[in-house]
């Protein structure tokens, strides 16, 4: 008795709270993959899908998470103008490992949660899970757009990520934002958002850590792209990594000026709009496309 009334509680306090709660989510056990290194469930809730894996010993931490997970996916869905059902959301993984890597042979991103020694979701973990994950899965949305402008794809990524982190905790976007707005403050330069160019990887630092398969299936189509995420070294990467911190606190104030003159459902109908741009998406167009849809001029913030 006691504890349905605490159930009945927890859900009603969520309700006024404006925190959305999942009486109707479904977990299923996934068949097991021998090739995989950890096992893992789908959660489903209406039309709304994902995977998770984890330890073999916490399963509770995975378990517990799904509601927050699903929470964010819907967050960040509605934020940039999408249905949940039309995004393949990149795999979360819990584990205590440092060094856990996801298997190569599946043609899927995986992100990881790190767990505690002992297990628990520390915080070091729970930054992953809240702000992180929310953030890559703005990309996961983003790989039916096409390429996109740096600025572009870390402005939508950072904003409406934020959205979610600021549901589900609070404290850990204040610290983001407090991070962000420190390296806007530091910075010895103007962030010029439009020279932001994109990263790229060295070949040889993918290639060794691709399967046999994907290596052949490489040498036969060098367009094909694995699945990630992949481990790199600063001397695997060639980008312009040079003001990193305040472009990406630019990019974000770039998207919420626009919120505030134009409202969050401007800046969805903007983001929809700019994914039906021919690929690659041009700057051009697309602040074209935001005077268009939102009445707002962003050219001058780019520089």
């Amino acid at each position: 008795m006691t504890r349905i009334f605490l159930l009945c509680l927890l859900v009603f306090l969520g309700s006024c709270a404006g925190i959305p709660t999942h009486p109707e989510i479904s977990i299923e056990p996934l068949p097991v993959d021998p090739a995989d290194n950890l096992p893992g469930f789908v959660v489903s809730e209406s039309d709304l899908s994902f995977q998770v894996y984890f330890d073999p010993t916490d399963k509770d931490v995975a378990d517990a998470a799904a509601g927050d997970l699903a929470t964010a996916y819907r967050i960040v869905a509605e934020a940039v103008g999408v249905s949940a059902a039309e995004v393949t959301w990149a795999q979360v993984a819990f584990s205590r490992d440092p060094r856990y890597q996801p298997p190569r042979h599946q043609e899927v991103t995986r992100w990881t949660v790190p767990l505690d020694p002992d297990g628990t979701l520390g915080s070091v973990g729970k930054s992953a899970l809240y702000q992180l994950v929310p953030h890559e899965q703005v990309h996961s949305v983003q790989r039916n757009f096409g390429r996109l402008p740096r600025w572009y794809a870390e402005g939508m990524a950072t904003w409406a990520g934020l959205k979610a982190t600021s549901v589900l905790a609070p404290h850990i976007e204040a610290e983001r934002r407090a991070i962000l707005s420190r390296e806007r403050r530091d910075a010895t330069e103007p962030p010029n958002l439009m020279e932001w160019g994109g990263i790229s990887v060295k070949p040889e630092a993918v290639l060794r850590q691709m399967t046999p398969e994907q290596r052949e299936r490489k040498a036969a189509d060098p367009s094909y792209s694995p699945p990630g995420p992949f481990s790199f070294t600063p001397d695997d990467l060639v980008s312009d990594e040079s003001n990193t911190g305040a472009r990406y606190a630019a990019s974000l104030a770039l998207f919420e000026a626009i919120e505030a003159e134009a409202g969050t459902e401007r800046v969805a109908a903007w983001i929809v709009e700019v994914g039906r741009l021919p690929d690659p998406k041009k700057s051009e167009d697309i602040i074209r496309l935001a005077k268009e849809v939102t009445g707002v001029d962003i050219a001058i913030m780019l520089r």
